[in-house]
């Protein structure tokens, strides 16, 4: 075995030829390791768990502009990269050699950046508007490449009292697999990363990611062999992985990648409720826009009543400011007599949430009042309550006074006409009388003509008598 040097060595002290790629004598003991199953476990767990928060953070850093793009951006690389580079220690530490091994901390910091640099250019290729070939496979080979670099340096800060031996084949199929993960784990992300939940298919791309990250990990550990080694070796800047700092690692780093998720998740909630704000600030601009442009008076009341805008018409007929029409001011432009019923109409139709149309007069800024056609309809959210009511004067004025001239000929004909058929009625019972009369007089001039005839016929036959 191997004696270490003190850590207040001033050099170090001649150390094993700690890796290889080739050269170790037939003689070299081989050491046997063996794997915790629980630890391996809880290292794709954590792989998992990154793919995930890889997928949520690459549609944070898809929406993002500007300096927040920068922001999610690094923050992401960072959360993503501490995973990763977790779960490749939580499985080095599943690993067990039959000699003490220690951590080149420095080292292991280097590993540490490199993650991060390696899933920096992943969330970089996949936030793009879009994403070509030759992108995809740049962004392949340098996501790869720095991943297999974070758990080639991750095992050269390994110090113990042995050396390693790398065999090319399987370490060139560890980068392969490296370089082909990282491809389809850009892939992935591309497809998506505008998901707003945790959907089915980005759950399955999270599992999928997170099987095969683990499959490099453990790819790269079985391409290297141990051998005993009876050089010293130095303990300068390291440190020795306990149970606690297992725990340590594994749940700082759960929680690092669980608030990146909680944060992409309440930063896409508040991006979904401002866009919500900016939709509806944007339809009542437009709303208020194309109100300006009617030539009717346009407006919009709370549930409660109240009127809470009128376009610029209402001011110019009524002369009315939004100050003593918004509220209920509106009503002192109503004329006194039509204000009561306009009033027990309109709030009977508030509280009801039945459309409001009735017909009353307004004041107008040149004088006297003026016929207005008023509706409003209710506009009414999922549950069916009332959020909102628009209305619309139309000027019906001068219809009202054609119809009330229309009204006043139609009265002064009917008058007229009244009148001749009155006249008619008394002429025709003028001429019944006249008609009766007559067949008065020319019954009795029959009676008289008959009498007179019988007499006749009497004297003739008296003369005939008289001669006979």
């Amino acid at each position: 075995m191997c004696i270490p040097a003190g850590p207040d060595a001033k050099r170090f002290a001649p150390v094993c030829a700690r890796s290889g790629w080739g050269g170790i004598t037939s003689d070299a003991i081989t050491l046997q390791g063996s794997y915790n199953y629980g630890l391996v476990a809880l290292s794709i767990a954590l792989a998992m768990v990154a793919a995930y928060a890889a997928l949520d953070l690459a549609g944070r850093v898809t929406a993002a502009h500007r300096r927040a793009r920068w922001f999610w951006l690094t923050g992401g690389a960072t959360s993503m990269g501490l995973g990763i580079w977790a779960m490749h220690y939580i499985g080095m530490l599943a690993f067990s050699l039959p000699v003490p091994v220690l951590y080149h901390y420095p080292t292991v910091i280097l590993s540490l950046l490199a993650a991060i640099a390696a899933s920096g250019v992943a969330l970089f290729t996949v936030s793009r508007e879009r994403m070509g070939i030759a992108s995809l496979l740049a962004g392949s080979l340098v996501m790869g490449g720095g991943i297999a670099a974070m758990h080639y340096i991750g095992m050269e800060a390994m110090r113990f009292p042995a050396m390693m031996e790398y065999r090319w084949t399987r370490v060139g199929l560890s980068l392969g697999l490296a370089v082909v993960t990282s491809l389809a784990a850009l892939i992935l992300s591309f497809q998506v990363r505008q998901e707003k939940k945790a959907s089915p298919l980005k759950l399955l791309s999270a599992l999928a990611m997170g099987s095969a990250i683990p499959l490099m990990h453990y790819t790269g550990m079985w391409a290297v062999r141990f051998y005993a080694c009876d050089a010293s070796f130095s303990v300068r800047h390291t440190v020795r992985i306990s149970s606690l700092g297992i725990v340590v690692i594994s749940v700082t780093s759960f929680l690092v990648m669980m608030l990146a998720i909680a944060t992409a998740f309440l930063d896409r909630v508040l991006a979904m409720q401002a866009a919500v704000v900016n939709a509806a600030r944007d339809g009542e601009s437009r709303f208020r826009m194309l109100a300006e442009a009617v030539p009717q008076i346009v407006w919009t009341a709370i549930p409660g009543g109240g009127i809470d805008y009128c376009n610029q018409r209402w001011s110019e007929l009524t002369g009315l400011d939004d100050k003593q029409t918004l509220g209920w001011g509106w009503q002192n432009a109503v004329h006194a007599d039509d204000r009561p019923v306009a009033l027990e109409n309109w709030k009977k139709c508030y509280r009801t949430g039945e459309p409001f149309e009735m017909e009353y007069r307004l004041q107008s800024a040149t004088g006297g009042f003026r016929w207005h056609l008023v509706r409003a309809t209710p506009m009414r959210d999922s549950a069916g309550s009332i959020v909102k009511w628009f209305g619309a004067c139309a000027d019906i004025d001068d219809q009202m006074r054609n119809q009330q001239v229309l009204e006043e000929q139609i009265r002064e004909r009917t008058a007229a006409l009244f009148e001749a058929n009155t006249r008619l009625h008394s002429e025709m019972r003028e001429r019944a009388l006249a008609q009766q009369e007559l067949n008065q007089q020319t019954e009795r001039m029959m009676l008289e003509l008959t009498r007179r005839s019988n007499r006749a016929t009497n004297i003739a036959k008296m003369a005939e008598l008289l001669q006979s």
